[in-house]
C-alpha cells in the first residue's frame, strides 16, 4: 500500500505472538494485491482495465467488502468521499510531481467516469462498473479497511491488547497491561503543540496536506480530491477522526477534509462512537463570534473525552 505498517500486541507466548505478527504481514500483502491502484496487476487495477462491464464481475471477497464499504461512505458523506476518484487522483499525482496545475478541460473529462451511482454491486461478489476509463483508488479507506482486518485476526488469536499502526490511521484493541488505554499522539497544524489522545477498543485516522501538496502562484493544492468536482481541495485542513472501526476513520478523515468545518462536524454528530477534531491554518477566516485563537481549532462536544490531560510541568 506504499506505507509502513507497524504492529504491537501482548500474548503469554512468544512464539505464539511471533506466529501473529508474521500472519499480519502476509495479510496486509494479500490486500495490497486485491486493492493497491498503483500495482499494475492488482485485482483492482485489472478490473478498472475491461470496464465498462456488460455484465458484473467475480471479484474476491477483499475488493467486494472494501468496495461496498466505499459506496457506503460515499452515501453517508454526499459524494464527498468517492473510491471512484481514482481518474482524478491520478491526475493529480502527476501534477504534484510535475509542479504543474493539470488542465481544467481535462478535468471536466475525467468526471463523466467518476461517481458512486457508475457502480453496481451484485451480492456476493460481483461487481459491475458502468462507464469507460473508470479507476478506483481505495487510497482513502484501504488502510483503515486492513488494520481491521488485521485485529480480527488477532482478536481470533485470543489476543487482548494490540496497536496496529498502518502509518498513522491507528487501531487500538485493548489496552497496554496496567494501563488506561493506548497514548496515540496527533500532530499540531502549522507547528501548532501536538495532543495526546488515549485510545481503548477504538480507531483514528488524521487527513492532510502535511506530506503531499502542490504550490502554484501562492495557492496550495492538497492531494486529497473533491470527487465532485475532480480538483483537488484548496482549504489546508487536517482532520482526525476517531472511530469504533479504522475503516470508518480513515474514510471520514478523508472526507472531513473536502466538506467545510461546519459540514463535517454536522456530518459526525449522530455517528455513534465518533468524534472530530479539525485543525485551520492561521489564515482561516474564524467562525461567527469567535477570536482567532478558537479558529484554529474546531472540534465535535465528545472528542474531549479523549484526550490525556498534559503532566503538570
Amino acid at each position: 500500500m506504499g506505507v509502513n505498517f507497524r504492529f504491537i500486541l501482548y500474548h503469554a507466548d512468544p512464539e505464539v505472538a511471533r506466529r501473529l505478527l508474521a500472519d499480519a504481514a502476509r495479510r496486509v500483502a494479500e490486500l495490497d494485491q486485491a486493492l493497491s491502484d498503483y500495482r499494475e496487476q492488482s485485482e483492482t487495477n485489472r478490473l478498472c482495465r475491461s470496464a465498462p462491464h456488460a455484465i458484473p464481475q467475480a471479484v474476491s471477497p477483499d475488493l467486494f467488502r472494501v468496495l461496498e464499504r466505499g459506496l457506503g461512505f460515499s452515501q453517508l458523506t454526499g459524494n464527498a468521499f468517492d473510491v471512484t476518484v481514482g481518474p482524478a487522483s491520478h491526475a493529480w499525482r502527476k501534477a504534484i510531481k510535475r509542479n504543474r496545475l493539470p488542465e481544467a478541460e481535462k478535468l471536466e473529462t475525467l468526471r463523466t467516469a467518476i461517481g458512486s451511482h457508475r457502480v453496481r454491486l451484485v451480492p456476493p461478489d460481483r461487481v459491475q462498473l458502468l462507464a469507460p476509463d473508470m479507476q478506483l483508488d481505495f487510497g482513502g479507506i484501504a488502510q483503515g479497511d486492513a488494520a481491521d482486518q488485521i485485529a480480527d485476526l488477532f482478536r481470533a488469536a485470543g489476543v487482548t491488547s494490540a496497536l496496529i499502526d498502518a502509518s498513522g490511521d491507528v487501531l487500538a484493541l485493548g489496552a497496554p497491561p496496567g494501563a488506561a488505554g493506548w497514548p496515540i499522539e496527533i500532530p499540531g497544524l502549522d507547528g501548532a503543540e501536538s495532543t495526546t489522545i488515549l485510545l481503548r477498543d477504538a480507531a483514528v485516522s488524521t487527513s492532510g496536506d502535511r506530506e503531499q501538496r502542490l504550490v502554484v502562484e501562492g495557492v496550495r493544492y492538497s492531494h486529497i480530491i473533491d470527487p465532485r468536482t475532480a480538483r483537488a481541495v484548496k482549504q489546508s485542513v487536517q482532520a482526525t477522526v476517531i472511530a469504533p472501526s479504522a475503516t470508518a476513520a480513515d474514510a471520514l478523515a478523508s472526507a472531513l477534509c473536502v466538506l467545510t468545518p461546519d459540514e463535517g462536524l454536522a456530518l459526525i454528530a449522530p455517528i455513534p462512537g465518533t468524534a472530530a477534531r479539525l485543525q485551520l491554518p492561521s489564515t482561516a477566516s474564524p467562525p461567527a463570534g469567535q477570536g482567532d485563537s478558537e479558529s484554529l481549532l474546531r472540534e465535535s462536544p465528545n472528542f474531549r473525552e479523549f484526550i490525556r490531560p498534559r503532566p503538570e510541568r
